[in-house]
């Protein structure tokens, strides 16, 4: 059994990306990147284990631009390694996936299933698409707050799987969407992107949520000897070993 951890910066401040990520510093991490980040500029550096790769949006009134190419001319900016891609909200289609596979980007994870355990498996473009098992905010939407049991549950151990964690739902231990939501639509883009480590603390939920259930997990696979990867690890083994 092998655990990714993988998360989407979605266009959050540096401060919340160092409250999200300190737990995470002696683990394997492929970071999604929606813009320059004197944070990971400088954590990338530190910590070797760690990946940066772009996290394009493609969706409409995108800050990244308003046709592919012009998305593309943005995140040129931050790509990062440059080995791999998860678009904003999964969004994707053929023309976006060829013209990643021509500049030279190797593995996608850009597909996100409801804790279903399915194989990466290499697409028409040659892509190894890598898909996601756990995403924290599509959980708490449909389930409500993610319990170490229930996700075990899905699991068995011949399998890799993808965690996908937003730092907005770590550095407030998020443990209902709907507070979130109402947190986003309450402020313009541009404070949001300006949250602050005090206003981390006003907002912060108590209760239990996901940053706890993040710790569990990484308890447990630590005591279970569970290996973790980034996706950049994982995607170097499966092109070692393709026939």
């Amino acid at each position: 059994m092998t655990f990714i951890l993988t998360s989407d910066v979605d266009f959050v401040s540096d401060d919340f990306l160092d409250i999200a990520y300190r737990p995470l510093k002696e683990l394997p991490l492929t970071i999604f990147m929606t813009g320059r980040s004197e944070y990971l500029d400088k954590a990338v550096c530190e910590n070797t284990w760690w990946e940066t790769e772009p996290h394009p949006n493609f969706c409409a009134q995108s800050t990244h631009g308003g046709s592919i190419g012009e998305v593309f001319s943005t995140i040129e900016q931050f790509y990062g390694d440059a080995v791999g891609f998860r678009c904003h909200k999964y969004y994707s289609s053929n023309d976006i996936e060829e013209e990643f596979a021509n500049r030279g980007f190797s593995y996608a994870s850009n597909i996100c299933t409801d804790l279903v355990s399915i194989a990466p498996f290499w697409d028409r473009c040659g892509i190894l698409q890598i898909p996601i098992f756990f995403e924290d905010g599509g959980y708490l939407k449909y389930h409500g707050v993610p319990r170490l049991d229930d996700i075990l549950k899905r699991m068995h151990r011949d399998a890799v799987y993808v965690f996908n964690f937003h730092p907005i739902h770590l550095v407030l231990n998020s443990c209902d969407f709907s507070t979130i939501r109402r947190l986003k639509d309450s402020m313009s883009a541009t404070r949001y992107s300006m949250l602050s480590a005090e206003d981390a603390r006003m907002l912060r939920n108590n209760a239990y949520g996901v940053a706890d259930f993040l710790g569990e997990l990484i308890s447990y696979a630590n005591k279970n000897n569970i290996e973790f990867l980034n996706l950049k690890q994982y995607y170097e083994k499966q092109k070692a070993n393709r026939i």
